[in-house]
């Protein structure tokens, strides 16, 4: 493009590479100064009329110009949306404010409309807009100010050198990126030794295998199982606690171990798929019975479904002929005593007999055993083990 001025065209300034209308805003856009008014743009009209891609380098003492058609400034706006072109003889007002990160420029327009531009990678911003403001007879007093600034030199468009990156910032690049991981990876494993990942609960103790050899069961019923040190005691009284209030009969499986593939090194956690996986496996009926067989687990468990969770309090499911259920008390003991914790574990057992073994929905009570959603130990302190709280003693009711 000519660096000359042909006739009907309009000599722009560019005030900012990088102005836009709010804080929030993505895209960014060019700001010219004309001589009858500010057009902003989206896109780089320094880049499409130069012909070439990339940076440009733009001194320090000059201001870059170009010309523009007698209307292009109202084509070019009606190109995008977001693009403004402000007509001097519209704007009412202005106030600019000088700020450390950007320029921030609000306008009065005609018709009681306001514009508000803020003003990032200025070229000498202030002093071109007070001039032209004072130009426009908006703010006279600029005038003055604007006159005391050293004078600008004018450079084209087309006379811009293209921006030349050196092989050392070539090298940076990626020596910055390994340093980056490094610092990282350092980071991550300082995090780790200050404070410790993992679960909560005991270390897992796994066996080398699945456990081995199958129990049969051969009564309906409530089946009890230890995955992993769980006191046969405790075991015993909760057996004990539901038979007599649900008239269940209840029974006591020999207890058994994780094995490695339900363990998730990383994580320090049981998978729960898994664990009630080896645990339905290792159960087996010899013909179709009305039972659940529940494994109780001190052991921290997630579930590899969703593995953004943190934990899960246990899973169900059904194996063959019965059904199948593992909880975990793991986060049941966190900040709490005795009683908490035989609570919480006995909403989560009155839960899994409710659904696996008598078939019930859950519902929308939060102080029913069968609650639609759990998810933290506050939601089990606010539960009973009642299918029904209003009627403690129906089943069918629910």
């Amino acid at each position: 493009m000519s660096s000359g001025k042909s006739a009907g065209e309009m000599r722009g300034q560019l005030v900012s590479r990088g102005c836009a209308t709010g804080w929030f805003e993505r895209s960014r856009g060019e700001l010219w100064l004309l001589p009858d008014g500010l057009l902003l743009v989206r896109g780089s009209l320094l880049e499409k009329f130069a012909d070439q891609q990339g940076s440009r380098v733009i001194p320090r003492d000059a201001v870059v110009v170009r010309n523009f058609g007698p209307d292009e400034p109202e084509s070019l706006a009606g190109q995008d949306k977001k693009n403004l072109w402000l007509r001097a003889d519209e704007i009412r007002s202005a106030d600019l404010r000088e700020g450390l990160t950007a320029d921030r420029l609000r306008l009065s327009l005609g018709g009681g409309r306001t514009a508000k531009l803020l003003i990032r990678q200025r070229v000498h911003a202030s002093p071109l807009l007070r001039a032209a403001f004072g130009r426009w007879g908006l703010r006279p007093d600029w005038l003055s100010g604007a006159s005391e600034q050293v004078p600008l030199r004018e450079v084209s468009i087309d006379s811009l050198p293209r921006a030349q990156l050196p092989l050392r910032r070539l090298l940076l690049v990626p020596a910055a990126a390994v340093g980056l991981v490094a610092i990282g990876i350092a980071a991550r494993h300082t995090v780790d030794w200050l404070f410790p990942p993992g679960p909560v609960g005991p270390r897992i103790v796994a066996a080398a295998k699945a456990p081995r050899p199958q129990i049969l069961i051969r009564h309906p019923g409530l089946y009890c199982i230890a995955h992993g040190p769980v006191s046969r005691a405790q075991l015993k009284g909760l057996a004990r606690h539901f038979g007599t209030r649900l008239h269940l009969r209840t029974t006591l499986l020999a207890p058994i171990r994780p094995s490695i593939s339900a363990v998730n090194d990383r994580r320090h956690q049981l998978i729960s798929e898994n664990a009630i996986n080896e645990v339905s496996a290792h159960v087996r009926a010899d013909r179709p019975l009305h039972a659940l067989v529940l494994a109780i687990t001190p052991y921290d468990a997630y579930p590899s479904t969703n593995p953004s969770w943190h934990f899960t309090f246990g899973i169900r499911g059904r194996s063959g002929s019965f059904g199948a259920g593992l909880i975990s008390t793991a986060r049941m003991a966190i900040g709490a005593d005795a009683a908490t914790r035989r609570h919480r574990l006995r909403v989560m057992v009155a839960r899994y007999i409710g659904e696996a073994y008598f078939g019930l929905p859950r519902n929308g009570d939060p102080r029913s055993a069968l609650y639609k959603s759990i998810r933290r130990t506050s939601d089990l302190d606010a539960m009973t083990e009642y299918f029904c709280p209003a009627q403690p003693a129906a089943i069918r009711g629910c």
